[in-house]
């Protein structure tokens, strides 16, 4: 990084990464990562999937999000595969969900929505759920979410505690 006289720390490579992902620079910010004098933590490997996503770089997305699933012990992806190895299905849920006229907008999405049907399944009814993410949430996640608030009938708050879903509303307004 530019030496301006601020020691850099994660959270300076963590914004680094994040506008890079933003501009789709999605090589650089890779790069970025690769060659920071300091050990990349999670946030900083989840800002480059974030933006993979959005940017529809699959094969990169595949390989950070693996990434992520190896190093993170409570990240989402090792409960998906545990369902996945159980024999669990989320098809009860999007049938459900189509009901209510919910169509999927998949185009960049790397990952599915399943770690919202583990928390459906693994939680009390009426009980928060909580999802850890990256900063940024896709519009189809974000109208997803509310469906699934008003339709299960629970409170989800998703990323930082910007977006706390009820009963199919969301705290942002759909502004974010």
């Amino acid at each position: 990084m530019l030496n301006v006289g601020i020691r850099s720390e994660l959270d300076h490579y963590a914004c680094v990464v994040d506008l890079l992902g933003c501009a789709g620079w999605l090589e650089e910010a890779e790069h970025l990562i690769i060659s920071m004098p300091i050990i990349p933590d999670i946030a900083i490997w989840d800002a480059l999937h974030g933006a993979c996503r959005v940017h529809a770089n699959a094969e990169m997305g595949r390989t950070v999000g693996n990434l992520l699933i190896q190093s993170d012990k409570i990240h989402d992806g090792r409960n998906i595969n545990r369902m996945r190895r159980q024999r669990i299905s989320t098809m009860c849920g999007m049938k459900l969900l189509r009901k209510f006229s919910y169509i999927a907008k998949t185009k960049g999405v790397v990952f599915d929505i399943e770690a919202l049907a583990f928390g459906l399944m693994y939680t009390e009814p009426g009980s928060l759920i909580r999802i850890v993410k990256n900063i940024r949430i896709c519009n189809d996640c974000h109208s997803t979410i509310k469906l699934v608030s008003k339709v299960f009938k629970r409170k989800i708050v998703v990323c930082d505690c910007y977006h706390h879903l009820e009963n199919g509303q969301c705290s942002c307004m759909d502004y974010w």
